[in-house]
């Protein structure tokens, strides 16, 4: 009898440690399930982000493509008719100005163009114009014979306040005498909201934004709904104060400069602090070493990402949920089966003892 009551406290303890390993064991599974999952799940968002982020941004460089090749074409053709302009003004001489604002009013009806006038600039900063007005050429550092023969701006003639152009001015070689006057260049304006029609990004409704700038970064023209948005002269040096959420910031000046289509996401805040996300991608213009810059809120373009993302997030949980009820499933099976099978060996080793 005391040979029983030693293996009866044997049998105690045994139990007593089978069931603290069978705990353990328990635990080390369910947390290495719940770690494979998370791991899974997370690195499973991490690709689909990265996919959705390029996918996005393909659409939009795709955009900015379009909007470039609309820009050049502009300029390409800017460029033809100050040329015939030249071709017309440029080997005349004119009596007096109203002989020469005649000759102007031609050349403004050869161009078949109401949005676009041409000036002759003197070389004592006053020009005339097609439509018969004349006014002071403010950019007189634009009339230096130490300046490129060919040169663009961005501005506002005195006779048309309120309305911006770009202006594609040229040198003459031989200046060009109207009675007492002589004048030094020719150019062509281009109402800018001609521009604006035509590299107009559909299907964002007001909320793709365009800017152009330079190869310095300076902006040479913009169009957005809200007047807060990238306020600064130089765009690309406002980049440096915002949170880059995909792409840094080096890599993204670098690139742009190069030529090279990039696009990148990045946080920012309004004037009443408010955050957003946005997109930009950009494409060159190549004619003029410019670039044009594509701006949309990251909740527009990925409108659909959201409801992706939340599937996605509902999957992940119902099967997490089945994956650990299955895991604890074999877990009790397997620990209830493990019970039984010490049991019929106790039992079949009290039955040998008794014999």
């Amino acid at each position: 009898m005391k040979m029983l009551g030693r293996r009866t406290g044997n049998k105690n303890q045994d139990k007593k440690e089978l069931g603290f390993h069978g705990g353990w064991s328990v635990l080390v599974v369910i947390a290495a399930a719940v770690i494979v999952l998370a791991v899974g799940s997370l690195n499973y968002f991490s690709f689909l982000e990265t996919q959705l982020f390029k996918e996005h941004g393909s659409y939009l460089t795709e955009l900015a493509d379009k909007a470039s090749e609309i820009v050049d074409s502009v300029i390409g053709y800017s460029w033809k008719q100050l040329s015939a302009c030249e071709y017309m003004l440029g080997s005349r001489t004119f009596s007096s100005k109203e002989e020469l604002l005649d000759a102007l009013y031609a050349s403004g009806d050869m161009m078949h163009e109401k949005d676009s006038m041409v000036l002759l600039v003197a070389q004592d900063g006053n020009y005339y114009c097609s439509d018969h007005q004349s006014g002071r050429w403010e950019q007189v550092q634009m009339l230096g014979e130490e300046q490129e023969e060919r040169q663009q701006v961005v501005t506002e003639l005195p006779h048309k306040a309120g309305q911006s152009c770009f202006v594609f001015m040229k040198r003459f070689g031989q200046p060009v005498r109207a009675g007492g006057t002589v004048l030094t260049h020719i150019a062509v304006a281009v109402d800018i909201a001609v521009l604006q029609e035509k590299i107009l990004v559909k299907g964002f409704g007001d909320q793709c934004y365009t800017y152009l700038i330079d190869e310095n970064g300076k902006r040479l023209y913009k169009n957005t709904y809200e007047d807060s948005f990238v306020e600064e002269d130089n765009v690309l040096s406002a980049f440096a104060q915002y949170e880059m959420v995909h792409g840094e910031y080096d890599s993204f000046i670098r690139n742009l400069r190069a030529g090279e289509n990039i696009v990148a996401e990045f946080e920012y805040a309004d004037a009443d602090g408010k955050k957003k996300n946005w997109y930009v991608s950009n494409a060159s213009v190549a004619s003029e070493n410019w670039q044009i810059l594509l701006f949309v809120p990251t909740q527009v373009l990925g409108a659909g990402t959201t409801a992706l993302l939340n599937r996605s997030a509902r999957f992940f949980t119902v099967a997490a949920v089945a994956i650990l009820a299955l895991v604890l499933t074999i877990i009790i099976v397997t620990v209830i089966s493990g019970a039984n099978k010490r049991l019929v060996r106790q039992k079949d080793e009290a039955n040998r003892l008794l014999r």
